[in-house]
């Protein structure tokens, strides 16, 4: 585990730097209208007689088939040419009864391009302000390609971030090894000496992994039903329902 489990839920002590090492998709943003609704409205518009059940039935498995890592020692590289053909093949997956497949992932990928189809959680601006507030530092580090950038720059609260890292330009999207360690090295190159405390809604990405390379980490955790992947792992003290409920604000 990260930490010990009956270790208080506060920041370490420590004479680095102290970064906020924050996950984007299911931790600061979320798409304004639902992924699977998005998936079925252009779906429809290409031909799909797929039913909305059968859409996230399918979703789920492309996800597993396609970003899933295959083994333990699986690193996961990744790329903007990388992501964007896994996304097409989950595309071409999900919707194997329309006719013209690459021009639905086309508009499907401008879709989730555009800065105006995503929002903030409710509280990701109390939260980042909070930190503005306090001066804490902190860094987006998530599994996304560069589309991320432009959805960052266009907020002025995450354009708040010193630096944003994505796994296509990073090279290993999370759970890699490759993907905490290249952003650790890269931050001590940037800002020296640092303590790093990542925070997500995904256990094995945000919380265990990370915990494996050392870092501090806590899981995020909105809805109490949110899955881990083994039960019983986790104090209250290593998870959270909001991030105004995080230590050190």
């Amino acid at each position: 585990m990260n930490k010990n489990q009956d270790e208080p839920a506060t920041l370490p002590a420590t004479d680095r730097q102290l970064f906020f090492v924050l996950d984007a998709f299911g931790t600061l943003i979320k798409p304004r209208t639902g992924v699977i609704d998005i998936y079925c409205r252009i779906g429809r518009q290409f031909g799909t007689r797929l039913s909305r059940e059968q859409v996230v039935q399918r979703f789920r498995e492309g996800r597993k088939k396609f970003f899933a890592p295959k083994s333990e020692d699986d690193q996961l590289i990744s790329s903007d040419e990388i992501e964007r053909g896994l996304w097409r093949d989950l595309v071409e997956f999900v919707f194997d009864d329309t006719g013209n497949v690459q021009e639905l992932f086309e508009q499907l990928w401008h879709h989730f391009s555009l800065p105006e189809n995503w929002t903030l959680y409710e509280d990701t601006r109390p939260f980042l302000e909070r930190l503005n507030r306090s001066g804490r530092p902190f860094v987006i580090a998530s599994n996304f390609d560069t589309r991320l950038n432009g959805i960052v720059e266009a907020s002025a609260d995450l354009s708040r971030a010193q630096f944003v890292y994505c796994s296509a330009t990073v090279g290993y999207r999370k759970p890699s090894t490759g993907f905490y360690r290249f952003v650790e090295s890269d931050m001590l190159d940037r800002f020296g000496p640092v303590e790093l405390f990542m925070v997500g809604d995904d256990y094995e990405n945000d919380v265990a992994a990370p915990g494996r390379a050392g870092w501090k980490a806590t899981h995020l955790c909105r809805t109490k039903d949110a899955a881990m992947p083994v039960a019983g792992l986790m104090t209250d003290e290593e998870s959270v329902s909001s991030l105004l409920d995080l230590p050190g604000l």
